[in-house]
């Protein structure tokens, strides 16, 4: 979704909270980036803006014992919650919920992961949403190999003309699990079978 797809009431919460970005008002930039996801959950640059903004206040803060304790527990809830939502057929209100406690812990690479995988299965898929949740994970995690063949699967799944829709990301992830394992066969094929999309790619285009 683009700024021009919005409705002028979507456009305002999205200006108010780059305003307040800009003014260093960042709890207000995170209420309204929020506000705007309820309604527009595919509006990428709001998740960006309201994540940006949480490791700001976040970092800001000191994480006490109690305050990993309250954040642990917190976490056990939204999981639950989750699960519950998309029992309920309800994935929207899932990454919503998931949106609000990153909001608190920017960097979870566990909930980070929940929402690229929810929203990869989400029908239609948000393949632009999953591959920034699971960027974010791997941030934590980089040498995770689950992550990167999560992102080159993302990567892989077609855009609106039904081709793979980031054939580059998907061969990076490929080579970054072979970096680690040079014999992992799955990764073998999968960038073999990749490498051979681009080119066919790249001979059409040219």
């Amino acid at each position: 979704m683009i700024l021009q797809e919005l409705t002028s009431a979507q456009q305002h919460l999205w200006h108010r909270a780059e305003e307040a970005e800009k003014e260093k008002c960042y709890e207000d930039a995170l209420f309204f980036s929020h506000a705007l996801l309820r309604s527009a959950p595919d509006f990428l640059e709001a998740r960006v803006l309201a994540r940006r903004v949480a490791r700001i206040v976040t970092g800001s803060k000191e994480v006490s014992f109690f305050r990993k304790i309250k954040l642990l527990l917190q976490r056990q809830l939204v999981k639950i919650k989750v699960l519950l939502l998309l029992g309920q057929q309800r994935p929207a209100a899932a990454l919503m919920v998931l949106e609000d406690f990153l909001s608190k812990a920017p960097g979870d690479p566990c909930l980070n992961e929940w929402m690229g995988r929810i929203a990869a299965a989400s029908s239609p898929p948000s393949p632009s949403l999953a591959l920034f949740a699971l960027e974010a994970a791997l941030l934590e995690y980089p040498q995770k190999k689950k992550l990167h063949f999560q992102i080159a699967r993302v990567a892989l799944l077609p855009d609106e003309y039904g081709q793979a829709w980031n054939l580059e990301r998907a061969i990076e992830a490929y080579q970054a699990i072979l970096t680690q394992d040079p014999h992992a066969w799955e990764a073998k094929q999968g960038l073999k079978n990749t490498l051979a999309l681009l080119s066919m790619k790249k001979m059409k285009s040219g």
